[in-house]
This record gives structure tokens, sequence and C-alpha cells, in this order.
């Protein structure tokens, strides 16, 4: 299990949400968390928090919460042995 998935259990766990990021600034995430940047490599981001109410968010933000058109969980996960 990746540290990524451990810590997205463990929020969901707790009544938490997390959602991994990508295209975060990494230059700047050195000094804003106070990382080292000699010592160490920052990989990845993760937020963590609880759902808001979205009527708080601008009217921009508001209009992409909601279901989105992925596919269904049936067609990407099967119980048993795979059937091609």
């Amino acid at each position: 299990m990746s540290a990524v998935s451990a810590a997205n259990q463990q929020a969901h766990q707790l009544g938490w949400s997390a959602h991994g990021m990508t295209g975060f600034d990494h230059a700047a995430c050195y000094p804003a968390l106070g990382v080292p940047e000699e010592e160490y490599r920052v990989e990845a981001a993760i937020a963590i928090g609880r759902q808001g109410d979205r009527d708080v968010l601008p009217q921009s933000h508001r209009e992409r919460e909601g279901p989105t058109d992925r596919d269904p969980i049936s067609q990407l996960v099967f119980q048993g042995r795979f059937q091609a």
C-alpha cells in the first residue's frame, strides 16, 4: 500500500476527505512548509479536510462540484478471476 493510499484510508476512517493533488508549486512548497530543500524532496501533496457547504464557494467553483461523467465502478472493478 502506498503512503497516499494509507493517508486516504485513514482520513476516511476518521470522517475526513483526502485528495491527492498534481501541479502544486514544488519550489514554493519548501519555504511554505518549512521543509529543508537540501535534505528532503517533496514528491506529493494531499489536501485533507472536511466536506464543506458548496454554497460558500464562488459560482465558478460551485458549478464544478457534483457528480462527473466517469465510468461507473462496475466497469472498473470486478470480483473473482479476470475474464477476457
